[in-house]
């Protein structure tokens, strides 16, 4: 009786799993549809301003990355909040604990005419080197998408979050994060369908333990 009850229950445990991991929707084509579509949306913007065009009502930009200084590592994030156009773009570049979260480092940025002013230039310059956000660099799209090298994906059909990652070396990204060029990388991208409105996350990783995330939310 006992058997049955146990051979029972893990039957019914498998048929949960299976539902909550399986979905119409868990397949390449349309996460990369899905993630693909919007994200281009921001992929590429040059000019911050012009996210207003996407997003007329504000928007917030989200960075955090490691940093590494005297074999210390440490946190960087860089956030902004563009509220009003036609009104400086303003936000964060913060130095934190990697563990605690306590902040070292807090240096005020604007964006305006095209450019970053920082009230510590050089600390600025040294925490965040590129002086730009990844959108402002590279290209995403759906098709861009289909042409990678998928290492995995994820629907979640209790709470709507996918992603998607991929095994890939990509020169810009590589410029960009300062890597040597040939270095290979995972590339991952993230949204919810809990979020009403705009929301998706762009993430970099590597096989040495390197975290780098961009958001792009409304």
């Amino acid at each position: 009786m006992r058997q049955k009850i146990f051979w029972g229950s893990m039957l019914f445990l498998g048929v949960v799993i299976f539902f909550l991991t399986w979905s119409p929707r868990n397949n390449r084509a349309y996460l990369e549809k899905r993630i693909g579509t919007e994200v281009s949306r921001v992929y590429p913007t040059q000019n911050l301003e012009d996210l207003f065009e996407q997003f007329p009502n504000g928007f917030k930009l989200y960075q955090v990355y490691d940093y590494k200084e005297n074999e210390q590592k440490y946190l960087v994030t860089v956030e902004m909040d563009g509220v009003k156009k036609e009104e400086p773009i303003r936000g964060t570049l913060i130095l934190q604990d990697i563990n605690s979260g306590e902040k070292y480092k807090t240096i005020n940025v604007e964006y305006r005419d095209n450019g970053f002013v920082f009230d510590d230039e050089k600390e600025a310059l040294k925490l965040w080197p590129q002086q730009a956000f990844l959108f402002q660099k590279i290209t995403l799209n759906k098709d861009f998408l289909s042409t990678l090298k998928l290492k995995e994906k994820h629907y979640n059909t209790m709470n709507g979050s996918f992603g998607i990652n991929y095994d890939v070396n990509l020169p810009e990204i590589n410029a960009y994060l300062s890597f040597p060029a040939s270095k290979s990388i995972e590339l991952s991208f993230g949204g919810s369908n809990s979020n009403r409105n705009y929301y998706y996350s762009v993430v970099v990783e590597d096989k040495d333990g390197y975290y780098f995330r961009e958001t792009v939310s409304d």
